[in-house]
This record gives C-alpha cells, structure tokens and sequence, in this order.
C-alpha cells in the first residue's frame, strides 16, 4: 500500500505512511501537503496535520533528513504525530528536536491523544 495525504471533513491534513520510507517517499508526502497547507492558508484557515505511523516500516537515513527539513520549513500551525514502536519514536524525537519547532510539533501514543491537542 502507497502512502496516503488527505485532508479530513475535520480540516486535518492526515498524513499516512505505509511500509518501509525512503527520501522520495518522505518528499512525495511533503509535496501533497505543502499543496493541502496553500488550500487552507487561501482560505484563512489553520493548518493542523496528523501524521500516522502505525503502518510505516523502516526509515531510511535519506528519509529521516528529508523529514527534518520538511518540518523545517513547512506552513502549519500544529503537527501531531502518532503510533509506532519505541525505536522510531525516539528517532522522531530526535528530528522534532532537531527542528526547534517544538511548540508545534508534538509526539503522541495514539491518534485521540494527537487530535485532542491538535483541536486545543
């Protein structure tokens, strides 16, 4: 199954990823969302994306530094990120911190938990 960006009737951009992530499949995503972010930004509306990794795999090192300056540099007010093992947690951590955005970007257990602080 391919990756999936979507934006929810709840005006989430969602973002899924599925199986193991590479640099193009890291910047794909990106790309839909930074459409999606333009979409709602024209219509003087947040930015609130909910990215779910219960269903990704393993990341390559090229995807992880893709990841880092996506968030970097990407338009939205709040990013809520969800669902995977203690291992890649750990490694999102560490790119979050990397971006110096944490007061936007936050790391949940699980997908109510994201929305609950994506919604305050």
């Amino acid at each position: 199954m391919v990756n999936s960006v979507f934006l929810g009737e709840d005006s989430f951009i969602y973002n899924l990823y599925f199986g193991d992530q590479n640099s193009q499949t890291v910047a794909e995503c990106s790309e839909q969302i930074d459409k999606l972010a333009k979409e709602l930004r024209k219509q003087h509306k947040k930015v609130l994306i909910i990215v779910d990794l219960t269903k990704m795999g393993k990341t390559h090192s090229s995807a992880r530094k893709v990841g880092l300056e996506v968030l970097k540099n990407l338009d939205f007010d709040k990013l809520a990120i969800f669902g995977t093992d203690l291992y890649t947690k750990y490694l999102v951590n560490l790119v979050v911190l990397a971006t110096g955005r944490l007061d936007k970007i936050q790391y949940f257990s699980n997908e109510e938990e994201a929305r609950d602080w994506l919604k305050k």
